[in-house]
């Protein structure tokens, strides 16, 4: 998921959080519809929540899976309920590990004279305006690479991101840094 933020002028670059003051744009963004400079873009990766419905659903899946086992294990196949409990406790651990885990999150800030990205909590990298682009690699129908580029350094944006998303961000991306730029 991305969004488009606006951020008061008033506002220093070294305050890095996004947070307090912030306007949402649009939750779909028109080519036009773009927030002024400087723009803020966050991106997060997509996190499906688990409800409790969908936790007893896959909680009664689980039982009538180890009924099932427990009926070869009668035969005298006992390695087939130790697999079974097995891989039920692999999936349980790792659909909890996966949910108490921070998403990925990427933030580019563009004004006149430069873009910062952040990736994660990482120090920001800043790229001059005057020599920025935006390449978009595409190696294979199902990837797409969307790499900021001023002269040779090179950075790599929206990685958190679906590739259905990157393809929509693409246009708005380059709207934005012609606008930028032209500020």
């Amino acid at each position: 998921m991305y969004e488009f933020l606006d951020r008061s002028a008033q506002r220093p670059w070294h305050l890095d959080r996004i947070g307090a003051g912030r306007s949402r744009a649009p939750d779909t963004p028109q080519l036009h519809r773009l927030p002024a400079l400087p723009v803020v873009l966050h991106m997060q990766e997509n996190r499906s929540y688990l409800p409790q419905g969908a936790r007893v659903v896959f909680t009664m899946l689980a039982v009538l899976f180890i009924a099932v086992t427990l009926l070869t294990a009668a035969r005298g196949q006992w390695l087939v309920p130790a697999y079974a409990l097995g891989a039920l406790a692999a999936l349980t651990f790792a659909l909890e590990h996966h949910a108490k885990s921070t998403p990925a999150s990427e933030t580019l800030e563009m004004d006149a004279d430069c873009a910062r990205v952040r990736i994660g909590s990482d120090e920001a990298v800043s790229l001059p305006m005057t020599w920025l682009r935006l390449v978009t690699e595409q190696r294979s129908p199902t990837d797409l690479r969307l790499i900021l580029r001023a002269g040779e350094r090179r950075v790599e944006i929206g990685r958190c991101l679906a590739l259905e998303e990157r393809r929509a961000l693409a246009p708005l991306l380059q709207v934005a840094l012609t606008r930028a730029k032209g500020a």
